[in-house]
């Protein structure tokens, strides 16, 4: 995670287009919190552009692929 991120372990809104979530997502998990949010994070409205890339095939917030 990068030092300047600060993800705190409490319930609550979390950035997911900041260029730092998956850092602070991997801390989160590392640390076993049950939840984070970036409230007190410099970085909390950062946002960066989403490749096609960036996406994984099971995630769920795209719209669905229909076969004709």
């Amino acid at each position: 995670m990068d030092r300047k991120a600060k993800p705190i372990a409490k319930t609550g809104e979390r950035n997911i287009y900041c260029p730092y979530y998956g850092g602070c997502l991997d801390h989160a998990v590392d640390h076993s919190w049950d939840s984070w949010n970036c409230s007190v994070c410099g970085h909390k409205m950062a946002e960066r552009s989403l490749r096609e890339r960036d996406y994984e095939i099971t995630d769920t917030h795209l719209p669905p692929i229909t076969r004709q």
